[in-house]
C-alpha cells in the first residue's frame, strides 16, 4: 500500500483483544521508507477528542508545519492590545478552548475550519504521510463519527496520504473513501510450525509436541499463548 502497488491507501484491521494488532502496526510503522512521515493516535488515550487528535499529529510532525491551522485557530481568540492570550496555551488547550462552545453549528462549522485548514497544510508538506489510528473501538462515539465521516474522506482526497484503523471494531466505509480502502480481519495463529519457529527465536525450552498442545487448547489466541509460555518457565525456574 505504502508503495502505491495498490489503489487502496486506507487499511481496516480488525481482531479481538490480544490478536497482535498493535505489535503488527509498531512493525508496519517501523518498515515504512525513510521518506514517511508518521503519526501514531491511541485512541483509547484517557480523554480522546478532536483535539487530542489534532495536537498528537502536530506534535509528531512538527507544530510549525501547521501554519494554516494555527492561523484559523487564532482568528476564534479575542485580540488584545497587548498579547494574544491563546498563545500561552499549549496546542491541545487551545483547540480544546476553540471548541468548547455549545452552539452546534457553530461547532459544526469550527471543526470544518480547522480540517480544511489541517490537511491544507499536510498537502503543502509534499511528503508522504501515514496516519495510525490504534483501538479504534475505545474512541468516543463523537470521535469515532468524525474519523469514520469527514477525517478519512479528507485522507481519500489526499493521494500522499495513507491510514491504518485499528481495533476490534473499525470504521464502517462511506461512500466517500470506499473505493480505496481494505478491510482485514485478524484470526486465531493455529499454525504449529509458526509457533515452533516463535519458540526457537525467543528461545523458549519446549518441544514441537508441547506448542501443538499448548496452541490447540487455547484456540490459537497469541496474547494468551505467550503469556503461558512465559508462565511455565517461570514456574520451572521457581
Amino acid at each position: 500500500m505504502i508503495e502505491s502497488q495498490i489503489p487502496e491507501r486506507i487499511l481496516l484491521v480488525e481482531g479481538f483483544s490480544g490478536i497482535g494488532k498493535t505489535s503488527l502496526l509498531m512493525a508496519f510503522e517501523a518498515s515504512c521508507p525513510e521518506q514517511f512521515l508518521s503519526a501514531w493516535i491511541d485512541l483509547k488515550a484517557a480523554q480522546v477528542s478532536f483535539s487530542y487528535v489534532y495536537s498528537r499529529i502536530q506534535k509528531k510532525l512538527g507544530i510549525h508545519r501547521f501554519y494554516n491551522f494555527n492561523a484559523a485557530l487564532a482568528q476564534f481568540f479575542p485580540k488584545s492590545s497587548e498579547a494574544d492570550y491563546s498563545s500561552y496555551l499549549g496546542v491541545e488547550n487551545r483547540i480544546l478552548a476553540a471548541l468548547n462552545i455549545q452552539d452546534e453549528d457553530l461547532l459544526s462549522l469550527r471543526l470544518s475550519v480547522l480540517r480544511e485548514a489541517f490537511f491544507n497544510d499536510l498537502e503543502n508538506l509534499n511528503r508522504s504521510i501515514l496516519f495510525v489510528l490504534d483501538s479504534f473501538n475505545a474512541a468516543p462515539a463523537s470521535v469515532a463519527e468524525w474519523i469514520s465521516g469527514s477525517f478519512l474522506a479528507d485522507v481519500a482526497d489526499s493521494p500522499h496520504i495513507f491510514a491504518v484503523v485499528a481495533g476490534q471494531t473499525t470504521p464502517k466505509p462511506t461512500g466517500e473513501w470506499l473505493y480505496c480502502s481494505k478491510l482485514v480481519n485478524l484470526g486465531p495463529i493455529l499454525e504449529i510450525d509458526a509457533w515452533c519457529e516463535y519458540v526457537e527465536a525467543v528461545g523458549l525450552p519446549f518441544d514441537r509436541g508441547q506448542v501443538d498442545v499448548l496452541v490447540r487448547y487455547l484456540g490459537g489466541r497469541p496474547s494468551e499463548i505467550v503469556q503461558s509460555f512465559e508462565s511455565l518457565v517461570r514456574g520451572a525456574r521457581a
